[in-house]
């Protein structure tokens, strides 16, 4: 795959689900025994991405895990007939949540029927929040200062310097 929109198409058989399948599971998707082949005691898909390590997101989650941030990141999944599933990134171990919090930055997958997303009501909160992320963002930023300030005002550790900037206003 390249960077940018990548479009699988074909016959009927010809694989395509099944590669969608194998990355849905390696970026953190619900998995289930189904897709261990027959015989075997594990299925284990790898998948390599090249990233942007000045992205915030990918920091941060590089960050969580205590690693150094690389351009190149390599993501194991193995799912065993016992249901453990294992995730690792750059060979470090994580959760499948971790996972999934890195995951959500690489790779957004379409189906055909994708767009009738849009008739789901459910969705018009979270389409109408990533469309105004950075206002929100700052919203917030705001708010959790101003919630700090009211806790910090409930325990009486600043209530006098509180007072004081209020009666120079």
């Amino acid at each position: 795959f390249n960077k940018g929109l990548n479009i699988l198409t074909g016959e009927t058989g010809a694989g395509k689900s099944i590669i969608i399948d194998a990355l849905c599971f390696v970026l953190g998707e619900r998995a289930d025994k189904s897709l261990i082949k027959t015989g075997t005691d594990s299925a284990k898909v790898e998948a390599v991405f090249d990233v942007d390590v000045s992205n915030p997101d990918i920091l941060n989650f590089f960050e969580m895990i205590d690693v150094e941030p690389e351009s190149t990141v390599i993501i194991t999944r193995v799912l065993s007939l016992a249901g453990k599933n294992e995730c690792r990134v750059n060979g470090e171990s994580v959760t499948l949540n971790m996972l999934k919090k890195l995951t959500t930055h690489l790779v957004d997958i379409h189906g055909q029927f994708d767009h009738q997303l849009l008739m789901d009501t459910k969705t018009h909160i979270r389409m109408l929040d990533l469309l105004g992320k950075k206002e929100i963002d700052s919203a917030l930023a705001v708010l959790q200062s101003n919630i700090e300030k009211y806790n910090d005002i409930k325990e009486g550790d600043i209530v006098e310097a509180f007072v004081m900037e209020e009666i120079k206003r």
